[in-house]
């Protein structure tokens, strides 16, 4: 008796012997930390008796939680996914290692205290462009601008419309701050909200692939 996960599927393996294998490619939740707290899940809805029908079935239907990986919208063949609850370290890395390559990351705030310098790694990996925010803007690009291209804007907004005119087909835009969110907002919930609804405004008002000329890749250090 067991679970474990190949990346594409969750497994169950009753008393039995028998297996229940559940797809996770219609699953919403992004994550090593949330196959873990699925195959939690199934493990105990196996144990009450549901049939593997209904737990697949809940497991595509479950919508996650609000600014947890969220996703917001495709644009021109480019995810939107709003992590705003990523306010620390450890989460903007669990963030991070949620998706493959070709990220380009909104990041920053009112620091919490911690070693950025772990990220390095990840974010080479993952990252093509982090665009910094709030507070720490300056310490990000520095930092990071050592592994990745780097830019900064002064409002969540610009920052959306920076990271949809430096995007190409197939890349995810992702907030994932790592920080606190009281330099610009009144919490991680208003921030959150505030990239929704800027990513909104892009999809409705685009007429091409550059929304707003004046919104130049605005760096803080060199390539």
């Amino acid at each position: 008796e067991g679970m474990y996960s190949n990346g594409k599927f969750l497994y169950f393996r009753g008393k039995d012997d028998s297996v229940h294998a559940y797809r996770l490619a219609k699953v919403k939740l992004f994550g090593v930390h949330n196959q873990q707290n699925m195959l939690a899940a199934i493990g105990a809805a196996e144990v009450c008796g549901c049939s593997p029908e209904k737990i697949q079935e809940a497991l595509e239907n479950f919508q996650g939680l609000h600014h947890r990986i969220e996703f917001a919208q495709e644009i021109n063949g480019i995810s939107f996914y709003n992590d705003s609850k990523a306010t620390n370290i450890d989460a903007l890395l669990k963030s991070l290692q949620s998706f493959p390559q070709n990220i380009i990351l909104i990041a920053g705030g009112r620091e919490k205290g911690g070693d950025y310098r772990v990220l390095q790694e990840e974010i080479k990996k993952k990252v093509k462009l982090l665009i910094a925010i709030g507070e720490t803007q300056e310490k990000f690009c520095n930092l990071f601008g050592l592994v990745t291209s780097t830019g900064c804007a002064t409002t969540l907004e610009e920052a959306v419309q920076i990271a949809f005119q430096n995007a190409a087909q197939g890349d995810i835009v992702l907030l994932a701050p790592g920080c606190a969110s009281f330099d610009m907002f009144a919490n991680y919930e208003e921030r959150g909200q505030k990239f929704i609804d800027a990513v909104k405004r892009l999809a409705h008002n685009k007429n091409d692939h550059h929304i707003d000329d004046n919104y130049g890749y605005a760096q803080c250090i060199k390539e």
